[in-house]
């Protein structure tokens, strides 16, 4: 109980950090506000001696709808994007989104398919910006774009994989300009190999292969991300 009320106690403290800019100046602009309300309350009693106008006036807080605005429409991003299956921690980060300057993306690789949710990211983000005129794909912001696909599949198998996911790939690529993946093949399926029947995929061969080709994935994703940050450098 008691850690659960540090929790707590910690997420209200974090939550002043992770407001966004537009937030932070809405609540300042509100407070400069409210002495110019009690002046217009305090102008209203001294022209009409009538209580019930004052109070209207002190009752029809601008400043008060000013505070309610921003952390209203940030949250409904943020309901918007967790139905994407997106998780946003707090608004500062959905405004850090429009000044990135490259695109990560991860999926692990099920039935030779991305998750549904990555899916239907990729879907909203190419047909916003597709154009029934001319059929061109462009996006407001260009920028160097890394898939990160992890897998049961081996590497051959896996070329397979991509000639399905092909038309995705090509439709990002045409609207951001640059799209690089970076693979891990023969990747665990559970935590717990005791719990499944899985001899078609045995335990052992996968820790062997994993031991063997750890470090080799890990060295493609630093790469794969050092490249990233060349390009971005670059522009």
């Amino acid at each position: 109980q008691d850690t659960k009320v540090q929790n707590i106690i910690q997420m209200i403290d974090n939550s002043q950090s992770l407001k966004a800019n537009v937030q932070r100046r809405s609540e300042t602009l509100a407070e400069k506000i409210v002495p110019f309300n009690f002046a217009l309350a305090g102008l209203t009693w001294l022209f009409t001696r009538n209580v019930t106008k004052t109070m209207s006036t002190l009752m029809v807080d601008y400043s008060c709808a000013m505070k309610l605005a921003a952390p209203i429409a940030v949250l409904s991003a943020m309901k918007e994007a967790t139905g994407l299956g997106i998780s946003v921690k707090g608004g500062k980060y959905l405004e850090e989104v429009a000044q990135a300057d490259g695109l990560v993306l991860g999926s692990p690789i099920y039935f030779s398919e991305v998750t549904a949710q990555l899916r239907a990211f990729l879907e909203r983000l190419i047909f916003a910006w597709l154009s029934y005129n001319d059929y061109s794909l462009t996006a407001p912001k260009q920028m160097p774009v890394l898939l990160t696909y992890t897998m049961n599949a081996n590497e051959e198998q896996a070329k397979m994989i991509y000639q399905m996911m092909g038309i995705v790939e090509d439709s990002l690529k045409r609207a951001m300009g640059d799209v690089e993946h970076v693979d891990a093949y023969n990747t665990y399926q559970v935590k717990n190999y005791d719990r499944y029947e899985l001899a078609v995929f045995p335990e052992p061969m996968k820790r062997q292969y994993r031991d063997t080709h750890w470090e080799q994935d890990l060295q493609r994703a630093y790469d794969a991300g050092k490249r990233m940050a060349e390009k971005i450098s670059a522009r």
